[in-house]
């Protein structure tokens, strides 16, 4: 009997480029971890998926720089996993325009444009590009097109 494969999703870009989104919609098989979602706790819930030998795990946060994604990679590459990047493009005003209209967001509140112009900032100026050693694939997806719905 073949073994199942077990992968590692590791979303990657700023505030409001369609990282929630994308998981929710395209990932929604996998086990969703979003610092929005359980805080602090986050990493301790990936530590215990690993160790339960969950097979499709997706980390949702910005993962700017190589130090921040090795944090889940290593350990995700001792238990097995296949590493696959999501690499999110989107145009700056359309990120700004999605924080705007979120509603009820657990970190952002939705009227703090200067919180949401300075968020953007730190992913520009920190921003890393993902090295091939890191990940087995990468996956480069653009959100915010002309024809968008949402």
């Amino acid at each position: 009997m073949k073994k199942a494969k077990k992968i590692l999703a590791i979303c990657i870009g700023c505030p409001g480029s369609g990282k929630s989104y994308y998981c929710q919609h395209t990932l929604h098989n996998y086990y969703h971890i979003s610092q929005d979602n359980f805080g602090k706790k986050h990493y301790k819930k990936f530590l215990e998926l690993l160790l339960n030998d969950e097979k499709l795990i997706c980390v949702d946060r910005m993962n700017f720089s190589v130090e921040q994604r090795l944090r889940y990679v290593l350990p995700a590459k001792q238990f097995g996993y296949k590493i696959s990047y999501y690499l999110f493009t989107c145009p700056y005003h359309i990120c700004i325009k999605r924080m705007q209209q979120r509603k009820n967001h657990p970190t952002v509140n939705q009227n703090d444009h200067k919180k949401h112009r300075e968020l953007l900032s730190f992913f520009e100026n920190n921003y890393e590009k993902p090295q091939d050693w890191e990940f087995h694939e990468l996956n480069e997806v653009k959100t915010g097109e002309i024809n968008e719905k949402r």
